[in-house]
Parts: C-alpha cells; structure tokens; sequence
C-alpha cells in the first residue's frame, strides 16, 4: 500500500516495527508518534525517529507534510478518533488505518453465548487488560470515512480464523473481516 520512497508518519507506531519495516523494504522516510515511553524507546533503538506524543492532542506537523499517515491497530485506543482521523487527512495525502471489527462474527458469537466482551485473537487481552476505548466495526468505519469525505482506495480484510473464508469477507465484511486495513485519500 506504501510506495517505495514516501514520507510516512506512524502515528501511534508502538515498537517501530512497522516503521523498521516500511525503512528497510521500502526505503522510506518514517516519523513515529507514541504515547508510551517505552514503546517510543523500542522505536528508537530500530531506527525510527520517534516523539513521545499524544495524537488525541493533534499532530505537530504542517498540512500536507507526509505521503502517507498510517494508523495500524491504534484508531480503536484513541479517545477521540473522529479528530485523529481529520488530523491523519489534514497532514498527509493518503492514510491508512487498520484495526479490529468488533462485529466480526467470532466476536459475535462470544458476546451472544458466553455473555462477556470478546477475548479472541481478535482482541488477545480480557477487556480489562486491553487499551481499546472504541469497539468499531467495519461498517462504522466506512460511515466515518464517508462523513469526513475520505476515498476508500483499497480495504484488506483479513481474517485469524479461516483460510477459507476469503469469498465471505469479500461480500459481507462486517462479518467475516476480522481485521481491516483501508487505503484512503482525501
């Protein structure tokens, strides 16, 4: 989804590893943003050039400053997604952000008959061990995405739980994605 060579912020980037990633394989030039101090010096020592910043606070950068702005698996710990995401549009041309569909099926089904908040691979923590604020599902992101005038490039649906179920999260994503990664542009 990142072409060779672009200005990427990783807001929200953790341990780096994405942004070692996207340095080493595509040679681009990556700017973190992390909340944990510990996060942000895993960060460092792998290359990234990282500050210890909340994004809920607005991101530090001019308009138009990065190629990309990529929130992998973060938007759902945010107290404010609908602000970061109009930040991630306002300083990048292209975004992209993926987390976990709460109304995946598996999530479903957990809440339905065991009558508790989902403890898949999904979510891999009891809800009282998680940082997840927001349990959006693919639908609500798509609404979010239209709201703020975001073009939808590409959508990755991922499922931890099937190979087999490819076809399913094609036609009905809100169920059968467990994770989904978008490409947007504004």
């Amino acid at each position: 989804m990142v072409k060779p060579g672009s200005r990427v912020l990783d807001a929200g980037c953790g341990d780096g590893s994405l942004g070692a990633l996207l340095m080493r394989e595509k040679g681009c030039r990556v700017f973190g943003l992390e909340i944990d101090k510990n996060g942000a010096s895993h960060a460092r020592k792998k290359g990234v050039d990282v500050r210890i910043w909340d994004v809920d606070e607005g991101l530090p950068f001019a308009n138009d400053s990065f190629d990309y702005a990529i929130m992998n698996v973060t938007l759902q710990m945010v107290y404010l997604p609908k602000f970061v995401l109009e930040e991630l549009k306002r300083v990048s041309r292209r975004q992209i952000v993926s987390f976990p569909n709460f109304a995946h099926l598996p999530a479903r089904l957990e809440m339905l008959f065991l009558g508790r908040m989902p403890k898949t691979a999904l979510f891999g923590h009891e809800w009282h061990s998680t940082r997840h604020i927001h349990h959006l599902s693919y639908n609500d992101f798509l609404g979010l995405a239209k709201q703020e005038g975001l073009k939808v490039l590409k959508v990755h649906k991922l499922n931890l739980h099937s190979r087999n179920t490819d076809a399913l999260s094609a036609a009905i994503p809100s169920l059968f994605c467990g994770t989904a990664i978008f490409l947007l542009e504004k």
